[in-house]
């Protein structure tokens, strides 16, 4: 089931907050695997027409923009999330789409991943053994993040996402997109995000998810 309920408006979180003095930061700036690059522009191609998905492509950076034009994107290879980050900055621009853009389009990603090489995500019988497993599955697709997701209720995930480095907005709503199209893929009906807490600069950022 796809999610269309409005999101509610971030919190932006104090900078003292305890979980960003308990968040160690990683060795370098945020990554992601390729196939997540690549998952994502499957979903373009199948969101907007041939001409939306060109011009988006030369809205991005010179350096992204070949490596998307030439479809040398590595499967297992790692990329800076700021390439993330970089796509998602040029389809706002290009459609004038706001940050749900990035949920919407890395739920369908991962719903496409789950029916090729991340198809054992379709093993967990319910949202409970997907977050209690989320941890692992997570660092399939990131690197240096600090990630911690526990059960905030039967039928609630609440979501850490700390030492960050690279992200906007755009890259938080991704990552909630993923999740919510996990639950949707472990048995969770009518997905929806109950709260959004970032700190600033997007260095970290806690959320809730509910299901039926």
């Amino acid at each position: 089931m796809h999610m269309n309920t409005p999101s509610p408006a971030p919190v932006h979180m104090a900078d003292q907050s305890p979980f960003l003095v308990r968040a160690a930061a990683p060795s370098g700036p945020s990554r992601v695997r390729g196939q997540g690059l690549r998952s994502l522009m499957h979903a373009l191609a199948g969101r907007f027409d041939a001409a939306t998905v060109a011009a988006i492509f030369q809205e991005t950076s010179a350096d992204v923009r070949s490596t998307l034009l030439s479809s040398n994107i590595a499967v297992s290879g790692w990329y800076p999330i700021s390439w993330y980050a970089e796509i998602y900055r040029a389809c706002r621009a290009v459609t004038g789409a706001g940050p749900e853009i990035a949920r919407e389009l890395r739920a369908e990603a991962l719903r496409r991943d789950a029916k090729g090489l991340f198809r054992f995500l379709l093993r967990f019988a319910t949202p409970s053994a997907l977050v209690r497993h989320s941890e692992r599955v997570c660092a399939l697709y990131l690197e240096g993040p600090i990630v911690k997701s526990t059960m905030s209720g039967t039928q609630e995930l609440q979501m850490e996402f700390s030492a960050l480095f690279g992200y906007d907005e755009s890259c938080v709503y991704d990552h909630i997109g993923g999740a919510s199209a996990a639950l949707e893929l472990s048995g969770g009906a009518n997905v929806e995000l109950r709260s959004l807490a970032v700190a600033p600069n997007y260095e970290s950022f806690v959320a809730r998810l509910g299901w039926q």
